[in-house]
């Protein structure tokens, strides 16, 4: 069983699991923002950030706490940095993303505007002038054969 810790050791590793919180917070958020928020891609992010939580907690609890062990501080530090990144951070790294996504999309809406929908528009006025001579050879081919004098279904024989 583990002794007692002193109050400045544990704050130090509150500390340490509060900055935990927070990159795992910044991953999750990061993540989401790539992968989209689809409900199969947030829950399988949130199962995996959820025992990844577990392993981070684990390890700095073996491997540089002071108490060896994990302890109810350890949690709740995390829990603080994951909350205080919702709170404090996330509206900043979504102005981010957007500037990025905007910076992104900025270059391909001005080739679509100034290349391909010109380009696009210029065959289809040269497609709808076709069609429209195509149209009026039809109308006046159907004039012509009205105009006939005798109809072309009746068949004349020479009779003997």
């Amino acid at each position: 069983m583990p002794t007692a810790v002193m109050l400045s050791q544990s704050a130090a590793d509150l500390l340490c699991c509060l900055g935990l919180g927070l990159a795992l917070a910044a991953v999750y958020d990061a993540i989401v923002c790539i992968l989209g928020k689809t409900k199969l891609v947030v829950l399988l992010l949130d199962i995996a950030v959820f025992s990844f939580a577990g392993i981070l907690v684990c390890s700095y609890a073996a491997a540089r706490s002071y108490a060896g062990v994990v302890r109810w501080y350890h949690l709740l530090g995390m829990l603080i940095g994951q909350w205080a990144y919702y709170h404090a951070f996330c509206a900043v790294t979504q102005r981010i993303h957007s500037a990025l996504l905007l910076c992104a999309i900025a270059p391909l809406k001005w080739s679509y505007r100034r290349i391909f929908y010109p380009a696009f528009r210029a065959i289809v006025y040269r497609m709808e002038a076709v069609w429209c001579k195509r149209k009026e050879k039809q109308k006046k081919k159907q004039k012509n054969e009205s105009k006939q004098l005798q109809t072309s279904a009746k068949m004349l024989y020479n009779s003997r």
